[in-house]
């Protein structure tokens, strides 16, 4: 059974210093902006207000910097494919990047394969600087699975600390989900609640800085 999709609310982005607000306007199952392009070091959260006159607020979400893509390579490894009994060589992105020392950063990798995002489970691919604070240092993707042929387009996208546990989770219970070795699941928590209700709200709210770069695998 499909959950309804709500296509009156009225969708707001509003910065925390009171400078900015960005209506977002219903298209075919999205709430979208032509115009809002958030600024690194200022808070954001969201607002929605239903037809019922209730209201959903974020929490406040900073945009960390996020360091720029230096180059993105590709390695591969075999595999034996289950059908044919063949062995096939799977390539993967290797992107490189210089991590600022000054402070501690999370991120998240996005991958897409010629155009198409890759958005399963394991395709949650984040990183916190613990062990390369103020390194250079390329980063294997190897669940961005290539061919050749294909096109990689990779965002890197800065987090916060609480966006970051929030994907973590949600990725460790998704990918162990119905596994002998999986975990009880933990409450999903995200920064989505009711102003004046108790009800649940299911997902989270997370604005970032981001780099862009491409690779054609040949």
């Amino acid at each position: 059974e499909s959950e309804e999709i709500i296509s009156d609310a009225e969708v707001y982005i509003e910065s925390r210093d009171g400078t900015e607000l960005y209506e977002l306007t219903y298209s075919d199952g999205l709430y979208v902006s032509e115009s809002f392009s958030a600024r690194v070091n200022r808070s954001y959260r969201l607002v929605v207000r239903l037809s019922d006159d209730s209201e959903i607020l974020s929490s406040w979400e900073r945009v960390n910097p996020v360091p720029a893509i230096e180059a993105i390579s590709f390695d591969s490894f075999i595999e034996t494919d289950p059908d044919t009994g063949l062995d096939v060589t799977i390539f993967y992105p290797v992107v490189s990047t210089f991590d600022p020392a000054e402070e501690t950063n999370f991120y998240r990798y996005i991958g897409y394969r010629n155009g198409e995002l890759f958005n399963e489970p394991e395709a949650i691919q984040l990183l916190n600087d613990q062990f390369i604070n103020g390194r250079f240092l390329p980063h294997n993707l190897p669940d961005f699975r290539l061919e050749t042929g294909d096109l990689i387009k990779i965002e890197l996208r800065s987090l916060t600390p609480s966006a970051f546990e929030f994907y973590s989770l949600l990725k460790s219970q998704t990918t162990s989900l119905g596994s002998s070795s999986g975990t009880s699941p933990a409450e999903l928590t995200g920064n989505l609640n009711f102003l004046s209700k108790t009800d649940a709200v299911l997902g989270y709210f997370s604005a970032s800085a981001v780099s862009i770069d491409s690779l054609l695998i040949q």
